[in-house]
């Protein structure tokens, strides 16, 4: 096979002695790669990492920044190939800790959350990998045979660009637990068990009265005390009561409880002025 002048190419030794033309084996043939191929591969993998790190980290990827990066370790995997030192333990943990720097950090905890978010989505990417590889009857033992097909590699690319959606969903998710407690409403010997959180941006309360306001989906319960309510869609009225009792962590609340007509989660959210000091 003839290869373009302009594209560099790298010679390695098979297991024969015969020098091949191949910086990455594809199958079990030993079929070599452009060398142009290789590197956009491993520019776009490293690409992929990153953005599934800065997804991970609630980080904000800076593109240029991250294509950088991505260069400089793709051509490391191809100098790799022809310098075995780069191979070593110690150049792999000293690329790893270079490479931290891709995602934006300020200050040393954000490098190393970073670093741990480079390893772990080093790690679930190639383990995607390895897991079709054995899907697909590649290994033997436990043992990878030959090199990994452009088959894997279109998988694992495609599976790599849709998990940081994932990773921003579960993070959200955790996030939302975290800053999610229980809310107690006793109303006429009835007691409602929702889960609440505290709407930073909510300065609800009753005109009258001054009370705090709480917003809940309590399907058969209805209020008589009309409480205004202006968003970003307009201006309308929530009907409220007021509970016979209402706890939100342990912590005794002296709020009303407007009724929403549509269903919520969490299933209640508290504006701050009605938490008690403990939470504030």
């Amino acid at each position: 096979m003839l290869y373009p002048a302009i594209f560099a190419y790298i010679f390695i030794t098979d297991s024969t002695g015969a020098a091949v033309p191949v910086c990455y084996y594809l199958c079990h043939g030993g079929c070599g790669m452009y060398i142009e191929l290789f590197l956009l591969d491993n520019m776009l993998m490293d690409m992929l990492i990153c953005r599934l790190a800065a997804a991970m980290c609630g980080r904000r990827p800076h593109i240029p920044k991250a294509l950088t990066f991505s260069a400089a370790g793709s051509v490391y995997a191809a100098f790799a190939h022809t310098v075995p030192r780069l191979n070593s333990l110690s150049c792999k943990i000293l690329l790893c800790l270079i490479m931290a720097f891709a995602l934006p950090c300020r200050g040393i905890k954000e490098y190393f959350a970073s670093l741990v978010g480079m390893c772990a989505a080093a790690f679930i990417i190639g383990g995607s990998a390895f897991f079709w590889v054995y899907a697909t009857g590649g290994a033997v033992n436990g043992s990878l045979i030959g090199g990994v097909s452009l088959r894997i590699m279109l998988f694992a690319a495609s599976a790599a660009a849709a998990m940081p959606s994932i990773a921003r969903r579960m993070r959200q998710r955790k996030i939302q637990e975290q800053n999610t407690h229980i809310l107690t409403i006793i109303r006429n010997r009835k007691t409602y068990t929702l889960t609440a959180m505290v709407d930073s941006g909510s300065s609800l309360m009753e005109p009258v009265s001054g009370l705090p306001t709480a917003v809940a989906y309590i399907p058969g319960e209805a209020g008589s005390i009309p409480v205004p309510v202006n968003t970003v869609q307009g201006s309308g009225i929530l009907m409220a009561f007021r509970p016979d009792r209402a706890e939100y962590g342990g912590a005794e609340l002296d709020i009303l409880v407007a009724i929403s007509d549509k269903p919520m989660h969490p299933q209640a959210l508290l504006p701050p002025a009605a938490l008690p000091d403990v939470f504030v």
